[in-house]
């Protein structure tokens, strides 16, 4: 729907698309489980304006163009393996790819109901820092919503672990970090040279084509940004995290781990990233 969108925005298709994808939704962004962000169909006027800026950037070509590409991609591996396989073996790998292409795209169905029961809920409060007893029981003082707000909000300018246990303990990866080098956990396989640029908040800029996107994590909301990403890598993740798992399916290499990645990288760099090992060479103005 976004692709489409992006597509036929401006025409009178557009506009019934607008509404259609609203409806749809409208209540998907980056950070949405959090009942605190504002929606898409909150903020209408802010939506148009970044889809103008989308659609500036848009190469034209749609998703459905690009997943028929990667199909007939797929296609001729199968047929590759089937030379390779023998006929039992085959016909396993076969199902199992069947059933990965049948169930796979259910994955996102609980994710995307919970958010729709969440807008049903965001009608119901005024703030969400109040809790459901305090609003409808006597009201709470603003000096305790000011103090939530407050924890709340220093609590977005911290950077998450890469991995903490159940225990409290926090886990860092093991980084060899040179002047030209950086490794970091290979979670999508490839290897890709191309420039950086560095987004924290999905609305802070454009990924444009082909570029590697740097950011702390991903979440749902930064899924469009895949379709045009050459590379990913952020600071936490692991291999069943958002990240890692859109990158595989769009095959797109990607590494997460990189310990203050958007400190390290600065958008227009230019750098190699292999997604099996792991590895991120920089390559210095000269080259």
């Amino acid at each position: 729907h976004y692709d489409d969108l992006l597509l036929h925005y401006g025409s009178e298709e557009g506009e019934r698309l607008f509404a259609e994808y609203l409806d749809l939704y409208g209540m998907r962004v980056d950070g949405e489980i959090d009942l605190g962000r504002e929606r898409p169909y909150e903020n209408i006027e802010d939506f148009r304006a970044r889809l103008i800026e989308m659609k500036k950037e848009h190469s034209g070509e749609s998703l459905r163009e690009r997943h028929q590409k990667y199909r007939r991609e797929s296609d001729a591996i199968k047929l590759k393996l089937k030379n390779q396989l023998n006929q039992k073996r085959y016909q396993q790998l076969t199902r199992w790819i069947t059933l990965m292409e049948s169930y796979m795209v259910l994955r996102e169905y609980p994710k995307h109901t919970i958010m729709r029961i969440f807008k049903e809920y965001r009608k119901l409060i005024d703030n969400p820092f109040m809790t459901f007893a305090e609003k409808y029981g006597g009201g709470c003082e603003r000096q305790l919503l000011a103090a939530r707000e407050k924890t709340y909000t220093d609590a977005l300018g911290k950077t998450p672990p890469f991995a903490m246990l159940s225990n409290g303990l926090i886990l860092k990866p093991q980084q060899a970090d040179g002047n030209d080098s950086i490794k970091g956990f290979g979670v999508s396989g490839g290897v890709v040279r191309a420039k950086v640029r560095v987004i924290c908040n999905i609305d802070d800029d454009i990924l444009q084509d082909g570029e590697i996107l740097v950011t702390r994590f991903t979440d749902p909301g930064w899924t469009p940004m895949f379709a045009r990403a050459g590379g990913i890598i952020t600071e936490v993740g692991g291999l069943m995290t958002h990240g890692a798992i859109v990158s595989r399916e769009y095959g797109i290499p990607a590494i997460v781990g990189v310990v203050e990645a958007t400190s390290k990288f600065k958008t227009g760099d230019e750098i190699t990233l292999d997604g099996s090992s792991g590895a991120i060479t920089i390559h210095k103005n000269k080259e």
